[in-house]
């Protein structure tokens, strides 16, 4: 399949006031085969002393006591160090995205 020059995305802000969200994130798309439609489950979280992450949408399940997640957004590298670096370039990308939506705020 060939990529369609003419999508594109956007990511946008829901602030949230649940305690330790900060905002809520969603990918919208436009164009494409992805029109119309949207990524969402993306939080900023506060961490520990004062800083910020960026966690990923996931499904969790299991049976008893055992836990497994589910990603729904993953890597295509094989390369486990290249994969994690791309998720990290995603999450750094969303943050970047709620800083400047909220500006000072952030700090």
């Amino acid at each position: 399949m060939q990529d369609d020059a003419r999508s594109s995305y956007r990511v946008e802000v829901h602030p949230s006031d649940i305690d330790g969200v900060l905002a809520e994130l969603e990918v919208h798309f436009t164009g494409g085969p992805l029109d119309g439609t949207k990524l969402v489950g993306f939080q900023v979280r506060r961490g520990n002393n004062d800083g910020t992450f960026v966690t990923f949408p996931a499904r969790a399940w299991g049976a008893g006591t055992e836990r497994r997640y589910y990603d729904f957004l993953r890597s295509t590298a094989s390369d486990r160090r290249v994969a994690r670096l791309s998720m990290a370039r995603v999450a750094r990308w969303l943050k970047d995205a709620w800083k400047k939506e909220v500006g000072d705020e952030a700090n």
